[in-house]
């Protein structure tokens, strides 16, 4: 027989007997607060149990409603000139456990505000003692409409509002007079929308947020959703996915699709907030890891929970993010119909339609699968192109499935891809396009494997695939000469570089091996030259493909590492380097992966440490790898060359010698003659005083130009 007493349970509230326990005590704290308490709690232990997030939000609601309507009863406030209306998310009836409840209180007029003005004050203010996270107005039906008419904000609350308690005629009244006949027209609202919608990409696409991403509110989360919603309503008049499918917005499998990313997101905020007690929307690093246990995900040999749990989370905003282009696409072009005006032939098989890449051969990706690849280095070649036709994305989408191991052999279809690869414009815009649409993951699987995966640490800032795009993107900047004081050496070597596909192929594939077990850059290297053999590069290119790949921390590395003075560490690396070619590769590539790793590694020092091993190294290369130069003579150089100054000021070199005494091999590599010299003539002022020298100067050594220079001796 089944044990039913550790089955989790659905809190529950009667409205009616709620309102005779708040008659009979008087109090309504003492009855409301141990109430919402233990609300909390059943909810809390039930989506535990069974990570029910979409029937908790909506279910919290509905509790919600009955409280605040038995609160209104208790308070005798009448029914009549005024109504209580849930607004905002509360108004889709959804609510986590610590959102706010935003409530309109519409009045008819003043004379209705006025004569309940003393009820509505002490409702609100009840509110607030019972510790209800309430955001409220109090408006007319005059006030309401006309600050509809010019607030997005406000015009959006009300399309999905929906009445609690007091007079109903006065809410159908509202709804009258906010139609899209009435004010906000269906086109204009959604290209304020739109705006909207892009503003917040803008805002929430910065390096915090995609360590830390918001689940509201970031690119792929519920805002995006909801944005869809809201132009739903004001364009059919319903806004649920079911709708959008109903009107042939959506096919059935968009719609699950979709549908599935939203519980997983309402998962994901439902936790959010039981493990903050608060409002709490992003996934803040010391959160993720609770977040990820709660929802089930366990450390593998390979993969952390918390790493599994981000990229399926960064997996969902991809998905979201592929569908809800598509449906704002489609709004676009119900709005904007094609005409001979805005179309612009492009070829047999396309044009472009207000921008927007169309296909014109309904059935062209399965009779010719070639034109998977082949729209998007055509697309960089097109200037005046906005993007891709909503019909356009289906069918990319409903075909990508041809893409298979057969179909990445085709010599025909390699050569496509090198031509995005050798595009003079617009590859990251393309390459970024083929990963939203699903088809780069399926050309090459190993880069698909990678797509969302996020290393749980403060030092990558972003996921892989992102960090990847960013490091092309780093590459081809490198031409420009807006970068060029930021970065000197590889603006300067960006232009000696003939087949730069060669840089951006190492840069696309210098990370696919860590979806494998052990060594990522050696298991990248290997997936590196069967890729660049199976792509038709001469066999010098595949090397040097292959070669950056394996190394691409080489030097990042050993800059940290190596004593950037000692000239054998620096014939050591020149030695693993080998020549001057594989030198300025190298350092383009690692410049441009440390940098995209986390800006904000590429400190003016970090800088200098790359500048400077690059520069040591290629004079150990022009000097000849047979012709090293050792330390002895370096340090011997060196002293001879301070020893000179200091003569010149008058100090001999006996007394320097005297002073220099037993520092070490590594004191004259570190410090080179300049803080030699400067250090020297502070000890010899400072004579056979017992007190401490301390000496300051503003420096000039490059690496550390604009700092403060302390001697303590």
């Amino acid at each position: 027989m089944t044990d039913l007493s550790d089955m989790p349970v659905l809190p529950q509230v009667d409205e009616d007997a709620l309102l005779e326990e708040l008659k009979e005590k008087s109090l309504p704290l003492p009855v409301i607060k141990p109430l919402l308490t233990r609300i909390q709690n059943e909810a809390h232990h039930y989506f535990r149990e069974t990570l029910d997030a979409d029937l908790l939000v909506r279910h919290r609601a509905t509790l919600i409603d009955r409280v605040l309507r038995a609160l209104w009863r208790f308070r005798n406030i009448a029914t009549q000139d005024i109504t209580l209306i849930a607004v905002g998310g509360y108004g889709r009836a959804e609510l986590h456990p610590h959102s706010d409840i935003d409530l309109l209180l519409l009045a008819r007029d003043e004379d209705s505000i006025n004569r309940h003005a003393s009820d509505l004050q002490d409702f609100i203010t009840l509110l607030w003692d019972i510790k209800l996270d309430i955001g409220h107005s109090v408006r007319t039906l005059d006030e309401c409409v006309t600050e509809a008419e010019g607030d997005l904000t406000i015009i959006t609350n009300l399309l999905e509002s929906r009445p609690l308690i007091g007079d109903e005629t006065l809410y159908s009244e509202l709804r009258a007079r906010i139609t899209p006949e009435a004010q906000w027209p269906a086109a204009v609202f959604f290209e304020a929308k739109s705006e909207e919608l892009n503003t917040r990409h803008d805002k929430h696409n910065s390096a915090d947020y995609n360590l830390e991403p918001n689940v509201k509110n970031s690119p792929g989360a519920l805002r995006d959703i909801q944005t869809i919603t809201w132009v739903a309503i004001r364009h059919f008049g319903k806004g649920t996915l079911q709708a959008l499918e109903d009107n042939g917005f959506l096919t059935e499998f968009e719609h699950k699709r979709l549908a599935s990313s939203v519980s997983f997101l309402w998962e994901v905020r439902y936790a959010l907030h039981m493990l903050a007690g608060r409002e709490e929307d992003r996934l803040l690093f010391d959160l993720q890891t609770q977040v990820a246990e709660v929802l089930g995900y366990k450390d593998t040999g390979r993969q952390l929970g918390v790493e599994r749990f981000m990229s399926q989370f960064y997996r969902h905003q991809l998905s979201t993010m592929e569908l809800s282009d598509m449906l704002m696409m489609h709004f676009t072009e119900d709005y904007m119909q094609c005409d001979d005006d805005t179309i612009t032939p492009v070829n047999e098989h396309f044009v472009l339609c207000n921008g927007y890449l169309q296909l014109t051969t309904p059935d062209l990706f399965e009779k010719e699968p070639a034109w998977l690849l082949r729209v998007f280095p055509m697309l960089a070649q097109i200037s005046e192109s906005k993007g891709i036709h909503s019909a356009t994305i289906r069918a990319l989408r409903d075909n990508r499935n041809l893409i298979d191991e057969e179909y990445r052999q085709n010599p025909e279809h390699n050569a496509i891809f090198m031509t995005l690869m050798r595009s003079r414009s617009r590859v990251v815009r393309e390459l970024s396009r083929m990963m939203r649409y699903g088809i780069l993951g399926r050309y090459i699987p190993s880069f698909g494997r990678v797509i969302g995966m996020m290393e749980y640490d403060l030092l990558h800032k972003y996921t892989v695939d992102e960090h990847t795009f960013r490091m092309i993107r780093l590459l081809r900047h490198f031409r420009y000469g807006d970068v060029r004081e930021r970065f000197p050496i590889a603006s300067r070597l960006i232009h000696k570089v003939h087949k730069k596909e060669v840089l951006y192929l190492a840069a696309l594939l210098h990370d696919v091996g860590k979806s494998r077990e052990g060594d990522h850059a050696a298991n990248g290297g290997e997936i590196a030259e069967a890729f660049c053999s199976q792509h038709g590069l001469k066999p010098a290119d595949t090397h040097m493909v292959t070669w950056l790949v394996s190394n691409h921390l080489l030097m990042s590395n050993a800059s940290q590492r190596l004593d950037l003075s000692n000239p054998d560490d620096i014939h050591q690396f020149a030695v693993e380097v080998g020549d001057q070619y594989h030198l300025d590769m190298l350092f383009l590539i690692s410049v441009a992966d440390t940098h995209s790793t986390n800006p904000e590694l590429w400190t003016p020092w970090r800088a200098e440490q790359m500048r400077e091993l690059y520069r040591n190294t290629q004079a150990a290369l022009r000097r000849g790898l047979e012709n090293r130069l050792h330390k002895d003579d370096v340090i011997e150089e060196i002293q001879q060359e301070a020893i000179a100054q200091l003569q010149d000021y008058g100090l001999p070199e006996a007394r320097a010698r005297e002073i220099w005494g037993q520092p070490g091999e590594d004191y004259f590599l570190r410090e080179g003659v300049d803080n030699i010299v400067w250090q020297t003539r502070e000890i010899d002022a400072h004579g056979n005083s017992a007190k401490p020298l301390v000496s300051v100067r503003q420096t000039s050594d490059r690496q550390f130009e604009g700092a403060t220079q302390i001697f303590l001796f």
